[in-house]
């Protein structure tokens, strides 16, 4: 039989999540799962998730909506930088409206993911590390 994975007891029942099979991922095994909200709201958009048999982290998801407000639905990939998960991609799976504009295909990739310390122990409010260019467009094929 199937391993468990979590035993949850809730007040309120926020989606419905069904077992879909089990999937490879980068090479891991998965549980593929299908979440139905149990009603109408904008902060439940979870909607299927792939999540690691071994470690239960979750390897990839597809959410309704992300960032930009949209309806439309996203995957989103996960990869393992330094024995911990980060986002890798964000793909649209539909065309995406950014005000007056159009675009058939949308994806947010996050190269170059690296481990920063840890902050010292009791200054965690204080500290915040950014990097020049931390939030940049890549350079369009064949020049800036």
């Amino acid at each position: 039989g199937l391993k468990t994975i979590a035993i949850v007891t809730g007040h309120r029942k926020l989606y419905a999540v069904t077992l879909d099979g089990m999937e490879a991922i980068d090479g891991h095994a998965c549980y593929h799962l299908s979440l139905v909200p149990a009603y109408a709201s904008p902060h439940l958009r979870l909607r299927e998730l792939w999540v690691d048999a071994q470690t239960y982290q979750t390897r990839k998801l597809i959410t309704d909506g992300n960032f930009t407000g949209s309806g439309v639905p996203w995957l989103i990939t996960f990869g393992d930088v330094d024995g911990a998960m980060y986002i890798t991609s964000e793909s649209a799976l539909k065309p995406v409206g950014v005000g007056e504009h159009r675009y058939e295909q949308a994806t947010v990739s996050f190269d170059g993911v690296t481990a920063e310390p840890r902050p010292p122990a009791g200054d965690l409010a204080n500290w915040f590390v950014t990097k020049e260019n931390i939030m940049a467009e890549p350079d369009a094929p064949g020049g800036p």
